[in-house]
């Protein structure tokens, strides 16, 4: 992530051959950041400046709440994506299925932020690095949601897969699901305690004026990628609450159904 908020943050904050898409600050800090991070990994410096390009002229609250948008879309399209794959090739029942989609399309409705057409030129510019952040997202949870229920429990030695080969239940997969999403909150919190420790050391480190120069402009960069991080945790600690409940009330209904 670091070389990524290291592409996009200038060309957001004012410097770089883009001469810059916004004012300084925070806020600036953290849009670049949210950004590097979902699209960084899929993205080449060419891929960021044609999305600098696309955003330019927008104020850095509608880059921020594009950005926020985007965390929405990614992680949503994965889950969506990663329920399609378990229901067609692992046998996961429909229903539960229908109710992930279900809750996925409750928690981006009510999350959208105004981005006054700042999220459609994000969307537009791109959609390649879009969809591979998805595809990554939904492998990573069908990878867990498999593991899981392979090894037939889940968080807190929950039982998954049954005893004896028992059919796998409704039960069980949305146990599986939580926990898959709990993993995705956890390697973010994790990040977060990385990047506090690691400024911690910065604002601690001494040497000649020189050093101390370079010490500052490194803390500045490791705070926009640990308000970035934090800011995405937000995020996902808010859908992931949503989500459990959408669908927690949504289960036993549909389940009813079948």
């Amino acid at each position: 992530m670091g070389a990524a908020v290291a592409v996009v943050a200038p060309m957001l904050m004012g410097g770089g051959a883009m001469g810059g898409l916004m004012g300084g600050g925070l806020l600036s800090q953290v849009a670049g950041g949210l950004l590097g991070n979902l699209l960084g990994g899929a993205s080449n410096s060419g891929g960021m400046n044609n999305i600098a390009q696309a955003l330019q002229g927008f104020s850095p609250v509608n880059v921020l709440n594009a950005a926020t948008n985007l965390i929405g879309t990614v992680m949503g399209g994965g889950a969506q994506q990663a329920t399609q794959t378990l229901h067609r090739e692992d046998g996961m029942p429909k229903f539960v299925q229908d109710a992930v989609n279900q809750a996925v399309d409750k928690i981006l409705k009510e999350l959208k932020k105004p981005a006054e057409g700042a999220d459609q030129a994000l969307g537009d510019s791109a959609q390649k690095d879009i969809q591979k952040s998805i595809d990554d997202i939904a492998n990573k949870i069908v990878e867990s949601v498999r593991r899981q229920m392979s090894e037939g429990t889940s968080e807190g030695g929950k039982e998954c897969s049954g005893s004896g080969g028992a059919k796998k239940g409704a039960k069980s997969w949305l146990q599986a699901i939580a926990q898959a999403m709990g993993e995705a909150m956890g390697n973010k919190a994790a990040k977060m305690v990385e990047l506090s420790n690691k400024l911690k050391e910065q604002s601690s480190a001494g040497g000649d004026e020189k050093a101390q120069a370079k010490s500052a402009k490194e803390m500045q960069a490791t705070n926009a990628e640990f308000q970035a991080v934090s800011q995405e945790f937000k995020l996902l600690t808010d859908a992931f609450n949503t989500a459990l409940k959408s669908l927690g009330e949504g289960m036993g209904t549909m389940a009813r159904k079948q």
